[in-house]
């Protein structure tokens, strides 16, 4: 572990770096001056009447539904199917297992 001085944004700042698997991670520590109160990020209390509480009540009975069945309503363990899976490497893995150019299905301007 160690004590860094870095520049971010035209502010000198103070880290901390420390080795977590094979990488060097900083975190990034703040001044006095840069923390905020948790304070400023409460709502303001608000009164609510009977009725308005009996109202959104009723809202979420109405909009909560017991006929959720199906595969697409169970979870599943893997990896997402998003872009962080990286969508276009599948097609890629099944190009190059089935002999072909993992490349092939490129544009014809390269991209």
């Amino acid at each position: 572990m160690a004590v860094a001085k870095y520049a971010w944004s035209g502010r000198e700042r103070l880290g901390l770096l420390r080795v977590r698997d094979d990488v060097i991670v900083l975190h990034a520590m703040r001044w006095p001056d840069e923390i905020r109160s948790p304070e400023e990020l409460l709502p303001p209390p608000v009164e609510l009447s009977d009725e308005e509480i009996d109202g959104a009540l009723a809202l979420m009975d109405t909009m909560t539904r017991e006929d959720l069945e199906g595969e697409e309503f169970h979870l599943h363990r893997g990896p997402r199917p998003d872009h962080r899976s990286g969508a276009g490497a599948p097609r890629a893995a099944e190009a190059s297992g089935a002999g072909g150019e993992a490349g092939a299905d490129r544009r014809p301007d390269g991209r």
